[in-house]
């Protein structure tokens, strides 16, 4: 063959190669369809009705869905047409949404499709990180869906230079200064506001801001807040009828909680308020209460009051059935004892009571031992109403300079225990319990 022959040869070859690598490539294509049509014919939950394989799906959820290609709304695109239409067809899929920041330029594309899909569901948003402003406000555009909010500022990614020994509670803005913000939040029925794992362990956020954000909820149900602590003068009074729940949470590394917030609240239908009321003084605890009136059922009491001041409290609550009270020390406990073995009616109504005890100081032998009768003399006297009783120690009574328990009170606590009723002393700190055998 000459040189030109085996030139056109050549061509001729490398046009045939293109061809069949063309052909293969459409092979292979076709051979994923009918492997998506086979799957789809095979696969269990193509055949079941939408409700079922709707609700399949839900199931294997994140707890807190993240929106990425990666997420589980988006992989049920990608295994065939069925599983893409059902994903597709079940709204609740993407009204889950998780936003952890900072996230890449692109990702408001991604989020305002994730959005569409949820269509006019309502909408679940946790918020982790310092905001993005500009995402965030194409959640506000959907305040109206948002039922549940949950928003986690963290100062991870501050300057590791800033000096870690001073005190450091950063401020926050839930939306950028110079934007509206959302314009109502109508069905918002749980919100909480937690500072992040960062340095601050801690966060502040302006009254003005806490006070509008309730303000715009009008039908809120649930609140808490943990490690927040609001800044600025309390706003005009703000009732919220529809709140049944109010923590103010601490960690252990944030010792000081404000919860002053407090003094600009009305809530009529609260039923649990637990708080360590540190920014309060007794006669304004006292004073929310008597402006609120509330049907509160359980009241979780983060500091000491002056008994007389707790009294009054107590009788403005006639439902309640928890009582959970944070002492200083356990010197200070006996009064309390005292106090509400003298008042059955004020005591006869709760079901449950627990004193957890931050520290221990020297206690000498008789009050240690007043300790233990007047504690016994108050469960025997409520012995038919209480459900559960559990103090709360930092550490097992064995490092303490109290007296071991005696005998004939072991005695009343081991009957109460055999009928019924729950009662403990613990460490948690240190995984103790106190055994009765």
């Amino acid at each position: 063959m000459t040189v030109d022959d085996l030139r056109a040869r050549i061509t001729n070859l490398d046009h045939e190669i293109v061809l069949q690598q063309q052909l293969l490539q459409k092979l292979k294509k076709d051979r994923c369809f009918a492997k998506r049509e086979l799957n789809a014919v095979l696969d269990p939950v193509a055949c079941l009705p939408l409700e079922l394989s709707s609700e399949i799906f839900l199931q294997c959820l994140d707890p807190v869905p993240q929106v990425g290609a990666h997420c589980t709304p988006m992989l049920f695109l990608n295994v065939c047409h069925a599983w893409s239409d059902i994903a597709l067809s079940t709204p609740l899929l993407w009204a889950s949404i998780g936003i952890f920041f900072p996230r890449a330029p692109n990702f408001q594309t991604l989020l305002r499709l994730w959005l569409r899909r949820a269509n006019d569901y309502p909408l679940s948003i946790s918020l982790t990180g310092l905001f993005d402003y500009a995402v965030v406000s194409d959640i506000w555009e959907h305040s109206a869906q948002i039922t549940h909010l949950d928003i986690c500022l963290d100062d991870s990614d501050r300057d590791e230079d800033e000096d870690s020994d001073q005190e450091y509670y950063p401020e926050y803005e839930l939306w950028h200064p110079e934007a509206t913000g959302p314009e109502l939040l109508p069905s918002l029925k749980t919100l909480t506001i937690r500072a992040g794992a960062g340095e601050c362990r801690s966060l502040s956020l302006s009254s003005a801001h806490l006070h509008r954000l309730l303000n715009l909820s009008p039908n809120l149900i649930e609140c808490v807040f943990r490690d927040v602590i609001s800044v600025g003068d309390a706003q005009e009074l703000l009732l919220l009828p529809s709140l049944r729940r109010l923590e103010f949470k601490q960690s252990s590394e944030c010792p000081y909680l404000e919860d002053g917030f407090l003094k600009s609240l009305s809530l009529p239908g609260l039923q649990v308020l637990s708080a360590s009321f540190s920014a309060l003084h007794d006669w304004e605890i006292l004073e929310f209460l008597e402006r609120s009136s509330p049907p509160l059922r359980e009241f979780c009491l983060g500091r000491l009051m002056k008994l007389a001041t707790l009294e009054k409290c107590l009788q403005l609550l006639p439902d309640l059935s928890h009582f959970e009270i944070r002492w200083r020390d356990l010197s200070e406990v006996q009064e309390l004892l005292l106090m509400l073995s003298n008042s059955y009616s004020l005591i006869s109504r709760i079901h449950t009571f627990v004193v957890d005890v931050d520290t221990f100081r020297i206690i000498d032998k008789d009050f240690s031992a007043a300790l233990w009768r007047d504690l016994s003399a108050l469960l025997t006297t409520r012995r038919t109403h209480l459900h559960q009783f559990h103090i709360i120690f930092p550490l097992p009574l064995s490092y303490s300079h109290m007296l071991p328990i005696p005998p004939d009170t072991h005695r009343v606590f081991k009957e109460l225990v055999a009928t019924g009723t729950d009662v403990r002393f613990t460490s948690p700190r240190t995984g103790w319990i106190y055994s009765w055998d």
